[in-house]
Order: C-alpha cells, then structure tokens, then sequence
C-alpha cells in the first residue's frame, strides 16, 4: 500500500505540526511494507530526515490557505500515486479526486464564531466574511468526500456529528500522545519569574480565556499574594493585545509574558510552578493541562467536555466564567497538602494512556480499513 501524508505543516509552531511530527516518528517505527510519500515545505526538507527506507520525501513549496493549494497541489498528490493520502487538517483540495483521510483537531471557529472574528479585527469585515465562508466550504468538502475522519478526542467526535451531520461510522477517534520531557532539570528559571508562580501556555484567542486570569491576578495583587503568573506562548496580534491590557491594569509585576520558550526551558518552569491554569471556554485535545500533569504540577482547568474526558479525577475543575472559583481552587492547593498530593500522582499515572505509538498504529489501521 503507498499512503501519502500532506505533511506541509510539519514544525509549523503550531499544534498540528507536533502531531504531523510525532505521527511520522512513530509510523516509521511500525513494523509495515507500506510505502509512505511525505510532503513538504522546501525549508522542511533538510529538516525531517527519515530513518526508515519505506518513507520518501517530496518536496511540495505551496503555502496552506492559498489557492495554490487549491488548484495545484492535487496535481502534484496526484503524479506520485498514492492509495490513500492524509490530510492532517481541515484544508483538503477541493479538486482532489481520490481517496483520503482526514484529521480534525477541533471546530473552535465554528462553535466560537466570535474567536474568528476577533482574529480578523485587524482586516476589513467583508475580507474575514469571505475567509470564513471559504473555511466553511472547504471543510464541509473535505467531511463530506474523507473515507474517515480521525477526531482527536470524543468531544471533537461529538462536534462533528452534530455541527456538520458526518454520519458516526465514518468516525474514529483517536487520542493524540504526550511525552514526558526529563530533559531541562538543571536550566535555572528565567530571572523575571518568581516563586511562587502559576503557568499558563498556549496563544491567547478569545476561547483561551485570558482576561479571565488577569481578573484573577487583580484580585489576587489586591489580596496582597504574592502569587505571580507565568504567560508563554508566541507573541502575535493576541498576545501583544493581553500584554496591552496587562499593563493598563498596572499588573507587570504580577503577571509575566515570556513569549515563546523551548520545551526543555517550558519542562523547569512547569516542573517549579505551584499551578498550571487552562480556563479555556474550549479545546479539542488539551496539550498543555497535559503536559503540566505529566510532569507533577498541580492542573487547575475549566469543567468543559474535552478536560474531563482527557484529565478524568487528575486536575481541578473551575467555572471559566467564574475567577473566584479559580481563586477557591488556588488557596485549596495552598492549604491541603493532601488534595496536592494527590492530584500530582494522579497527572503522573496519566503517562501510559496517551502514546503516540498507540497514535501512529491506529492511524495506520484507519488507512488500511478505508481504501
């Protein structure tokens, strides 16, 4: 069988780019005679060096969201004749003809509009109402036509049966892997952070509920804590926006932005950190509250769907609406050094249920089953 990958986000620094990155590691280490045909960017092409003989590189420079991708990049899946290709987003050519599998990692702009509009803030209203049709058509294209649909946890599954009617036996979830990073013990903590500190990580869309954690470090700085927050994350329009706003409160002391740090610099901060707090009004999968229990920080996440199907009893759940549940949660892992305890062997004995090898040979299962 020759399966193709549309790998063009590979290391992309977003979450897709990690899955496409650990999904190619792990299928290389599957014992298979299938051949696989990896797309890239050019600037990916000296940067994924497969081990294995049975994957090949192709190089395919056509940026994602472009009508390139639209109108050219079929013909070049095309001309290599794969079986099966994977599209590991929402973005599949319309004119693709053959058989494919699709992964979603979420409907974020469907169910949070006001997330999309907000990220087009910066562009006319016209300009953001044709993108978004534009993501509409091309993704209700993609469900329609995919063979099978991977849905990384069962909230997402949900989501597309009842936002985009995909019937469920076209529908597989499969859990997205977490490793435990044991590198970075010995980096010493960036001189602006002070303990204690609570982390949060990721970008700042308008469902990542930001604002909500600078009311709760206001309230806090007025309480006289000296608990300070640890933001990380590219800086881009929204961060820039949160950094605003964090200095309109007069909260620089209290609330610090380190922009995007390196997974063995993200391991000691998690690792020295009193809490990791992830109020999101919503997530597909739930990287970070992961990452955090795994490495024996304490989580406190808002009570939606996907965390509690992903974190079950090993986190503390808040109203994402509510900061002074947040505050409760914080001065509970102050006092109850049992309930602290407790939820870090919890967050640790999470490790062996989210494998990326479990993740790469149920894909491959899903390829074989959908020709």
């Amino acid at each position: 069988m020759r399966i193709g990958i549309d790998a063009r986000l590979y290391k992309a620094g977003l979450g897709i780019g990690r899955y496409i990155e650990q999904l190619l590691l792990h299928l290389e280490q599957l014992q298979t005679d299938d051949e696989y045909v990896i797309f890239l960017r050019k600037e990916m092409m000296n940067v994924y060096m497969p081990t294995n003989t049975h994957f090949k590189k192709v190089c395919i420079d056509i940026p994602w969201y472009s009508l390139a991708e639209q109108c050219i990049a079929p013909i070049v899946f095309l001309t290599h004749n794969v079986d099966i290709m994977h599209f590991p987003h929402f973005n599949v050519p319309i004119f693709y003809p053959k058989k494919f599998v699709l992964t979603l990692h979420d409907l974020i702009m469907i169910k949070h509009a006001e997330s999309s509009k907000s990220a087009a803030s910066t562009r006319h209203p016209s300009i953001h109402a044709l993108k978004y049709a534009a993501y509409l058509f091309v993704l209700r294209s993609a469900c329609r036509r995919a063979r099978a649909i991977i849905a990384v946890s069962d909230s997402v599954k949900n989501d597309i049966m009842r936002y985009l009617t995909i019937p469920q036996e076209r529908l597989y979830v499969v859990h997205e892997g977490v490793q435990l990073n044991e590198r970075g013990r010995e980096l010493p903590l960036p001189p602006c952070v002070r303990k204690p500190y609570c982390i949060n990580v990721g970008n700042a869309y308008p469902h990542k509920n930001i604002g909500y954690l600078l009311t709760v470090f206001e309230k806090l700085k007025i309480e006289g804590s000296p608990m300070q927050l640890v933001l990380c994350g590219q800086e881009d329009y929204f961060k820039n926006r949160v950094v605003e706003e964090i200095k309109k409160r007069g909260l620089e002391d209290s609330i610090v932005h380190l922009g995007y740090v390196s997974d063995d610099q993200l391991a000691i901060l998690y690792r020295n950190a009193h809490a990791a707090l992830f109020p999101s009004l919503e997530e597909g999968f739930g990287f970070g509250p992961l990452e955090a229990a795994l490495l024996g920080t304490p989580v406190i996440v808002s009570h939606i769907p996907v965390f509690q199907e992903i974190l079950g009893t090993a986190c503390l759940y808040i109203d994402p609406l509510n900061p002074c549940d947040m505050i409760d949660a914080l001065k509970k892992l102050d006092t109850d050094v049992h309930l602290r305890n407790n939820l870090i062997t919890r967050g640790q004995g999470l490790l062996g249920r989210y494998s990326w090898k479990t993740n790469a040979f149920k894909t491959s299962q899903i390829y074989h089953t959908s020709l």
